[in-house]
Protein backbone atom coordinates (compact mmCIF):
# COMPACT_ATOMS: atom_id res chain seq x y z
CA UNK A 1 0.00 0.00 0.00
CA UNK A 2 2.74 2.23 1.01
CA UNK A 3 4.44 1.58 -2.62
CA UNK A 4 1.38 3.48 -4.41
CA UNK A 5 0.52 5.72 -1.93
CA UNK A 6 0.40 8.53 -4.67
CA UNK A 7 -2.75 7.21 -5.68
CA UNK A 8 -5.21 6.27 -2.63
CA UNK A 9 -7.87 4.73 -4.49
CA UNK A 10 -5.36 2.17 -5.52
CA UNK A 11 -4.03 1.66 -2.40
CA UNK A 12 -7.00 0.81 -0.63
CA UNK A 13 -7.67 -1.19 -3.29
CA UNK A 14 -4.40 -3.31 -3.15
CA UNK A 15 -5.16 -3.02 0.88
CA UNK A 16 -8.48 -4.72 0.45
CA UNK A 17 -7.21 -7.66 -1.38
CA UNK A 18 -4.59 -8.21 0.42
CA UNK A 19 -6.65 -8.34 3.65
CA UNK A 20 -9.38 -10.40 1.96
CA UNK A 21 -6.45 -13.36 1.27
CA UNK A 22 -5.36 -12.76 4.59
CA UNK A 23 -8.73 -13.60 5.74
CA UNK A 24 -8.91 -16.12 3.84
CA UNK A 25 -6.10 -17.58 4.72
CA UNK A 26 -6.88 -17.65 8.38
CA UNK A 27 -10.56 -18.72 8.03
CA UNK A 28 -8.81 -22.02 6.28
CA UNK A 29 -6.40 -21.90 9.19
CA UNK A 30 -9.25 -22.03 11.70
CA UNK A 31 -11.22 -24.85 9.83
CA UNK A 32 -8.02 -27.13 10.30
CA UNK A 33 -7.60 -26.32 13.98
CA UNK A 34 -9.19 -28.78 15.79
CA UNK A 35 -7.26 -31.43 13.35
CA UNK A 36 -4.11 -30.56 13.66
CA UNK A 37 -2.03 -32.04 16.31
CA UNK A 38 -1.76 -29.83 19.26
CA UNK A 39 1.92 -30.51 20.23
CA UNK A 40 3.36 -28.59 16.61
CA UNK A 41 1.37 -25.37 17.13
CA UNK A 42 2.81 -21.96 18.79
CA UNK A 43 0.44 -22.19 21.57
CA UNK A 44 2.66 -25.23 22.70
CA UNK A 45 5.28 -23.79 22.82
CA UNK A 46 3.94 -21.15 24.66
CA UNK A 47 2.34 -24.04 27.37
CA UNK A 48 6.21 -24.87 28.34
CA UNK A 49 4.75 -28.17 27.26
CA UNK A 50 2.76 -28.55 30.11
CA UNK A 51 -0.68 -28.21 30.11
CA UNK A 52 -2.13 -30.60 32.85
CA UNK A 53 -4.95 -32.22 30.44
CA UNK A 54 -5.16 -35.40 29.74
CA UNK A 55 -4.10 -36.08 25.64
CA UNK A 56 -7.66 -35.95 24.31
CA UNK A 57 -8.90 -33.07 26.27
CA UNK A 58 -5.93 -31.24 25.27
CA UNK A 59 -6.22 -31.70 21.53
CA UNK A 60 -10.24 -30.19 21.76
CA UNK A 61 -9.49 -27.52 24.27
CA UNK A 62 -6.78 -26.39 22.05
CA UNK A 63 -7.88 -27.06 18.92
CA UNK A 64 -10.94 -25.19 19.99
CA UNK A 65 -9.27 -22.48 21.14
CA UNK A 66 -7.42 -21.75 17.95
CA UNK A 67 -10.42 -22.51 15.91
CA UNK A 68 -11.98 -19.42 17.56
CA UNK A 69 -8.89 -16.83 17.65
CA UNK A 70 -8.37 -17.65 13.97
CA UNK A 71 -11.74 -16.71 12.95
CA UNK A 72 -12.21 -13.89 15.17
CA UNK A 73 -9.10 -12.45 13.26
CA UNK A 74 -10.38 -13.44 9.98
CA UNK A 75 -13.68 -11.61 10.57
CA UNK A 76 -12.01 -8.42 11.35
CA UNK A 77 -9.53 -8.87 8.02
CA UNK A 78 -13.56 -9.41 6.17
CA UNK A 79 -14.59 -5.93 7.92
CA UNK A 80 -11.59 -3.82 7.19
CA UNK A 81 -11.32 -5.46 4.05
CA UNK A 82 -14.71 -4.35 2.52
CA UNK A 83 -14.02 -0.95 4.52
CA UNK A 84 -11.01 -0.39 2.09
CA UNK A 85 -12.81 -1.80 -0.75
CA UNK A 86 -16.02 1.03 -0.36
CA UNK A 87 -13.71 3.97 0.42
CA UNK A 88 -11.66 2.76 -2.99
CA UNK A 89 -14.59 2.71 -4.64
CA UNK A 90 -15.50 6.09 -3.00
CA UNK A 91 -12.36 7.54 -3.66
CA UNK A 92 -12.95 6.86 -7.35
CA UNK A 93 -15.97 8.12 -7.84
CA UNK A 94 -14.62 11.45 -6.40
Amino acid sequence: MVGVGHDIALAAYGGAIMLALMGTILALKGFQAPRRRYRTTELWLLLDRDHGLPEASAQAVIGATLRERYYWHARWAAGISLGLWLLSLLLRMI
